[in-house]
């Protein structure tokens, strides 16, 4: 087998665990990604039904104090009632009477919404708040391990990046530039292995004079589909 074959081969091996490592980091970093922004979403989503409830708390608390003040009022009234001499005044005190007692009846109800309101949120915020911490914590773990994967991937594609670089350096000026252009393109294959006829990069039959040349003790052949370096055994 040609030299520069069998190095560029060996180049191809560092070169696929470079790549492999490269994905292997961007991976477990998105899932980072990923985990932190459920956290996140957890926390917002608290934060939303803390503030809420501190609303219902207002509501609450200005309810109370205008129940307090019609219940005054009402106190007031009946008060009135009792000194009244004309039955135009009796009967524009029971009006405002009726009136305040259909406020009073409102405002009760009203209470009575916002407390079951209130202890919905809450039975709901400390589910919530339950939940975080179990993320939180199991999240810490899962972060901590894939942190630890992506230290290691990262040492593994610095040694086989420079691994790859020391040994480019022993091809010669013929295949190199265009080993190195394919290695730079998308997928990084610069060189396959033949399957049968079968070009192991692109999946094209490789033509019967080419799979000949491969024979040859010396010989450097290129698939005519995807002009990447092809070998075999």
């Amino acid at each position: 087998m040609n030299k520069d074959v069998k190095l560029m081969i060996e180049l191809q091996e560092y070169w696929d665990i470079v790549l492999k490592e490269r994905n292997n980091t961007l991976k477990n970093k998105s899932t980072i990604t990923r985990i932190n922004t459920g956290i996140n979403l957890k926390i917002k989503n608290i934060k939303e039904l803390e503030t809420a409830i501190q609303g219902l708390k207002i509501k609450i608390n200005e309810n109370e104090v205008e129940l307090s003040e019609t219940d005054d009022h009402i106190k007031k009234l009946n008060s009135r009632k009792d000194q009244l001499k004309t039955e135009k005044e009796v009967k524009a005190i029971d009006n405002e009477l009726e009136k305040a007692k259909k406020n009073r009846e409102t405002l009760e109800e009203n209470l009575i919404t916002l407390y079951d309101d209130i202890e919905a949120k809450e039975q709901t915020l400390e589910s919530l708040n339950s939940e975080l911490d179990q993320l939180q914590n199991e999240s810490e773990t899962k972060i901590s391990e894939l942190n630890e994967i992506i230290i290691n991937s990262g040492n593994m594609e610095n040694v086989n990046t420079q691994k790859f670089e020391e040994k480019a350096l022993e091809l010669s000026p013929k295949v190199k530039a265009r080993f190195l252009k394919f290695i730079n393109s998308q997928n990084g294959k610069a060189i396959a292995k033949i399957n049968g006829e079968i070009c192991g990069a692109c999946n094209f039959q490789v033509p019967f004079n080419l799979i000949q040349d491969l024979s040859k003790e010396d010989s450097i052949v290129t698939c005519t589909n995807c002009g990447r370096f092809i070998y075999t055994n």
